[in-house]
């Protein structure tokens, strides 16, 4: 049974599988998935970012370093400070680690497709719902 509690809202990709996989798997453990947000159709902004970032543990946790562009454009070999990484995931959706899921009314939010983070993520929602 879901409560006020155990609501989130999802950004990601319509096409990205694993994102559909994570929506899935939080809708078993009876998590309601309030909204979808495909962030290359409604683009993010940057103070979502920023925010978002800051209720995952920061922009370099935020940041996908498995994006096929991440290496075709050599960034894999500098490092990247936090305005440039934000900057890229502005201008390319896939630099974002996804999905990003945000408990609604809660700081708890997590981001990509661990098992154990999304364990720990729904433990968090459990345990004050």
């Amino acid at each position: 049974m879901t409560g006020p509690d155990r609501k989130v809202d999802v950004l990601g990709l319509h096409r990205c599988s694993t994102c559909r996989k994570v929506v899935q798997s939080l809708v078993r453990e009876g998590i309601e998935v309030r909204q979808f947000r495909d962030i290359r159709e409604e683009p993010l902004k940057r103070s979502e970012l920023e925010a978002m970032a800051q209720r995952v543990g920061g922009v370099a946790r935020l940041f996908s370093r498995r994006a096929v562009q991440y290496r075709t454009r050599g960034l894999d070999r500098r490092e990247l400070g936090e305005s440039e990484m934000l900057d890229l995931m502005l201008s390319e959706p896939t630099f974002v680690t996804r999905p990003l899921v945000l408990a609604i009314g809660r700081n708890e939010a997590f981001c990509g497709s661990s098992a154990r983070a999304m364990a720990k993520f729904v433990r968090s929602l459990s345990e004050s719902s």
